[in-house]
C-alpha cells in the first residue's frame, strides 16, 4: 500500500491541471462540456449599450410614436416586476415610466437588486395589422436596427459555424 501511495504522490507532483486538460482520455466529453459552458450566449447586458444609443432610440421611438398615433390607445397597464442589470438603470426606467404614464404603472414593481424581466404590458385600442406590418418593416429596415442585427449575428456566428 505504501508503494502504491508513493507512486500516486510522485505522479501528482509531476502532473498539473493543464497537463490533464491537454491529455486525451476517457474524460474528453466532460472537458467538451466545460468548453460548451464557456461558449454561452452573451448576456443581454452586452446588447444594452447598442440598444441605448441615440440612433437606435430615435428609430425605436419613431416606430412607437407611429404605432401609438395610429392605434389611439385607450387603456394601458404595466404589471409585474422588472429589474435592469444596474440599479441606476432601473431607477431611470422607473422615473421615465412614472413621468410618462403614472396611472399605468401602479402594479409594476422595480427590482433594484437583481436583473429580472417578469412584466406584462396590456394595451387596448385599435390597430390594423397591415399598418403594424408596414411600420415594423420600416423600423426593421432602418440603419440602427440593421447595425444591431449585424452585431448580434457576428456574436452568434461562432456558435453556428465553429
Amino acid at each position: 500500500e505504501e508503494k502504491a501511495w508513493d507512486e500516486l504522490e510522485k505522479e501528482s507532483q509531476r502532473l498539473t491541471y493543464e497537463d490533464l486538460l491537454r491529455q486525451e482520455g476517457p474524460d474528453a466529453p466532460a472537458r467538451s462540456d466545460a468548453k460548451e459552458a464557456k461558449k454561452k450566449k452573451p448576456p443581454i447586458r452586452q446588447f444594452l449599450a447598442s440598444l441605448f444609443n441615440a440612433d437606435f432610440l430615435a428609430a425605436f421611438f419613431t416606430w412607437l410614436s407611429r404605432l401609438l398615433n395610429h392605434g389611439q390607445i385607450r387603456r394601458f397597464t404595466l404589471t409585474g416586476i422588472i429589474g435592469l442589470p444596474e440599479p441606476h438603470e432601473t431607477g431611470m426606467l422607473a422615473g421615465a415610466l412614472y413621468a410618462i404614464c403614472p396611472g399605468s404603472v401602479t402594479d409594476l414593481q422595480f427590482n433594484f437588486v437583481e436583473e429580472q424581466y417578469d412584466c406584462t404590458v396590456r394595451a387596448s385600442g385599435r390597430l390594423y395589422p397591415a399598418v403594424l406590418l408596414l411600420f415594423t418593416a420600416a423600423f426593421a429596415a432602418s440603419r440602427p436596427v440593421r447595425r444591431l442585427w449585424a452585431e448580434w449575428h457576428a456574436v452568434n456566428k461562432e456558435e453556428q459555424h465553429g
